[in-house]
C-alpha cells in the first residue's frame, strides 16, 4: 500500500513540474509582432535589396542585425546590394524600451471553521512586486521601401532579463528572427 502512494506521488510530482514548465513556457510565448502591408505591391517582383539601419548609436547590434536581414534575403534567393542599385530597401530601427513589471508572488491568509450549521471564514492577502519595477524590452522594427513609398512594416519587441549587452543580443535576435519568418517574398506579401 505505501509503494502505491509513493508511486501516485511520483507521477503527482512529475505531473505538476511538466504543468508549471508549461505555464512558463507559454507564458513567454506572446505574440508580439505588429504588421501592415500593401496588399497592392507584388512582392515576388523584387529580385534585390538593400539593408540599412536607422540606428547609428549602436553599430554592434545593426551590424548583426544587417547581417542576419542579408544572409535570410540570401538564402531566399535575393540580391543583397548598395542603396540606389537595387529593387527595394530593408531599413531596420532598434532600441531599448522599458515597461511596467507586472510579475508579482500573492500570499493568501485566511482562517475558517465548519459546523453542523454552516461554514465562515475570514481571509485576506498580499501581492508582493518580484524584480525590478521596469523590465528592459528589445524592440526591433522593419520597413520595406519602393522609391520611398512605404509597402511592409513590421515590429516585434522582446523583454530580456538583464540589462547587458548578450541578453540584449539573444532578445533582438529572437525578435529579428520572428519578423523574417513573416518577411513579404511572394506576390500578395505573405
Amino acid at each position: 500500500m505505501l509503494s502505491q502512494f509513493t508511486n501516485f506521488s511520483e507521477k503527482l510530482s512529475q505531473i505538476m513540474i511538466l504543468c508549471i514548465g508549461l505555464g512558463l513556457l507559454s507564458a513567454c510565448s506572446s505574440n508580439n509582432i505588429v504588421m501592415d502591408t500593401d496588399q497592392n505591391t507584388n512582392f515576388g517582383a523584387f529580385k534585390s535589396y538593400s539593408v540599412v539601419s536607422r540606428n547609428q548609436e549602436d553599430s554592434l547590434s545593426a551590424n548583426r542585425l544587417i547581417s542576419q536581414v542579408s544572409q535570410f534575403l540570401e538564402a531566399n534567393n535575393k540580391l543583397v546590394g548598395d542603396v540606389g542599385y537595387t529593387d527595394a530597401l530593408v531599413e531596420l530601427d532598434h532600441y531599448i524600451d522599458y515597461r511596467e513589471n507586472d510579475s508579482s508572488f500573492s500570499i493568501g491568509l485566511g482562517t475558517g471553521s465548519f459546523g453542523r450549521s454552516g461554514g465562515v471564514s475570514i481571509g485576506g492577502g498580499v501581492s508582493l512586486p518580484i524584480g525590478a519595477d521596469q523590465i528592459p524590452v528589445a524592440v526591433v522594427s522593419m520597413k520595406v521601401l519602393i522609391n520611398d513609398r512605404l509597402v511592409w512594416s513590421a515590429t516585434n519587441h522582446h523583454d530580456f532579463k538583464t540589462d547587458n549587452s548578450a541578453s540584449l543580443a539573444k532578445a533582438q535576435t529572437v525578435a529579428i528572427n520572428e519578423l523574417l519568418e513573416r518577411f513579404p517574398l511572394s506576390r500578395n506579401g505573405s
